[in-house]
């Protein structure tokens, strides 16, 4: 039988070859026997694929970078990244992992990365499974489990294309999903911040919790704290931030 000249050597070997050029046609060699029009009805489909969770995850960067540069960051990184992941949900948090200072040129605004990160953000907290059960012992709290505490550099909740900020600004929030399932965030200072953070993988109540909060950050006022501290715990507690045992 009469071998086919354009029969690869074998299939992982074609398989590896044919990824390549899809990956980057303008400077790899498309593997023979396969018809350029067919090819190119390939590489329009994956790339428009990857990129379509990826425009969807990010609006804002997109709408703040502008066509070309949003165009030419994707197709580098259709191009260079390898995922660790074949979860298509996971494509955007690929993407932030892959737009870090490494990959920036000098036309990319320093404040791109944590934009990134914080539309990602969003998403993986409308995907996060957690059940937000009440803690069984009354008064005891607990951090809402799809809450995500975020501290950066830029404010990057204000960030829109007409709003671009000039300079850094520490900024503190915090997204979570509300029992209605919809996706909610809040902006802190720094000492609510650190509040919430001690709430982090234990269960306590308010006492304990101030407690523990004053004795981890001893330069703090105190008597502001506990002064503070019962009216702020109770607005967490109503907007669902953190999970009260014994909560109507």
């Amino acid at each position: 039988m009469k071998q086919d000249p354009n029969a690869p050597e074998s299939l992982q070997a074609f398989q590896i070859a044919y990824g390549r050029y899809l990956r980057n046609p303008q400077s790899q060699t498309r593997p023979r026997g396969i018809p350029a029009r067919r090819s190119e009805i390939y590489e329009e489909l994956f790339f428009n694929n990857v990129c379509g969770f990826v425009n969807a995850c990010f609006p804002v960067a997109a709408q703040c970078l502008g066509e070309a540069l949003w165009a030419q960051l994707s197709r580098e990184f259709f191009t260079r990244w390898r995922c660790d992941t074949p979860i298509f949900s996971q494509i955007p948090y690929e993407f932030v992992r892959f737009c870090s200072d490494t990959f920036l040129d000098v036309n990319t605004p320093k404040w791109l990365p944590e934009l990134l990160h914080y539309e990602w953000v969003e998403l993986d907290v409308d995907l996060d499974e957690s059940h937000l059960d009440l803690p069984e012992q009354p008064g005891v709290m607990r951090l809402n489990p799809s809450a995500r505490l975020l501290a950066y550099e830029w404010p990057v909740h204000t960030i829109t294309a007409t709003h671009l900020p000039s300079e850094g600004q520490p900024t503190f929030l915090v997204v979570y999903r509300g029992a209605d399932f919809s996706v909610r965030f809040s902006e802190l200072n720094s000492t609510t911040y650190l509040l919430l953070e001690q709430l982090v993988a234990q269960e306590v109540d308010a006492a304990e919790l101030v407690h523990q909060f004053l004795e981890k950050h001893p330069q703090l006022d105190a008597d502001a704290v506990k002064r503070f501290a019962p009216a702020l715990l109770q607005q967490f507690v109503e907007s669902g931030v953190i999970l009260r045992g014994g909560e109507a």
